[in-house]
């Protein structure tokens, strides 16, 4: 039942008398647990760990897992933190323009593209990114489990999806790129359409069979370059059909705004970019 630990960075200024002084901030996706600590005073990130949860769990296996690394850590259970972030990265999702969008259906929007989606079970939030509105389902499961831990702590509910996106509009950097961010299971691509100026946003899963038409259309509407970020290697499969179609593909870098303490030189910053934009 235990989940491996795939990664971990410490900085040895931690100490677990100065909780209170932390921020942390917690990612959960369908395959991995992953988490930061930063330091309130120099603003600094001081802790990071990454838990393989395999991907291929039930919902009650999912569940486990998440409690079985909290039960056995020596202090992620604490529940005097400066401040708590859960950002919620689950593949579902949908974006309306807004000037279609009717709050009265916003479920049956959910529902036209998850046709066996039980709305019961999530928590709906929607927020206003250019002319969208996105509407994100939080499984209710991992809130009920994370407010479980953290008894009448305040915790932030973020989604990875409206944090990358406003990391893209926030860097100049991204403006002339198409942005890719591969998980142990999908494809997130975000770019400024070459002929509408608009910001375009779509999700793929690694397994589908159309995953090279949607790389193509990356070619036909998106930018010349793009930064790859995720769970991706020069030897990975997605990474070898990216290089293929696209003219020129980059591992990205984490945007100067984050800062690392000394003891993360070695960190793939490719990696952690969905979580470290929630900073």
């Amino acid at each position: 039942m235990e989940s491996g630990n795939a990664f971990k960075i410490t900085d040895d200024r931690f100490s677990i008398d100065k909780i209170d002084t932390y921020h942390l901030v917690l990612e959960v996706q369908q395959s991995r647990l992953k988490f930061y600590l930063k330091e309130d005073a120099s603003n600094a990130i001081i802790w990071l760990e990454d838990h393989y949860l395999d991907t291929q769990n039930t919902k009650e296996e999912f569940l486990n897992k998440i409690k079985d690394i909290f039960s056995r850590h020596d202090f992620l259970k604490a529940n005097f933190w400066k401040s708590i972030t859960l950002i919620s990265d689950f593949p579902c999702f949908c974006k309306i323009p807004e000037v279609f969008y009717d709050v009265d259906l916003t479920n049956q929007y959910l529902k036209l593209h998850f046709k066996d989606l039980i709305t019961e079970e999530y928590q709906i939030q929607t927020e206003k990114l250019q002319q969208d509105i996105y509407i994100i389902a939080f499984p209710k499961c991992l809130i009920t489990t994370i407010s479980e831990i953290y008894t009448n702590a305040d915790i932030n509910l973020k989604n990875s999806i409206i944090n990358n996106i406003k990391v893209f509009n926030k860097n100049p950097e991204f403006k002339s790129k198409n942005l890719l961010i591969i998980s142990d299971m999908w494809l997130d691509v975000i770019f400024q359409n070459q002929s509408s100026s608009m910001l375009s946003h779509s999700r793929i899963a690694l397994n589908s069979k159309n995953i090279h038409n949607f790389i193509k259309e990356i070619v036909k509407s998106g930018q010349i370059k793009s930064v790859v970020y995720g769970e991706i290697t020069p030897y990975s499969t997605i990474y070898k059909q990216l290089k293929y179609y696209l003219k020129a593909v980059e591992f990205g870098s984490l945007p100067k705004s984050i800062k690392l303490s000394q003891y993360f030189s070695e960190v793939p910053e490719q990696r952690y970019f969905s979580l470290f934009a929630n900073n």
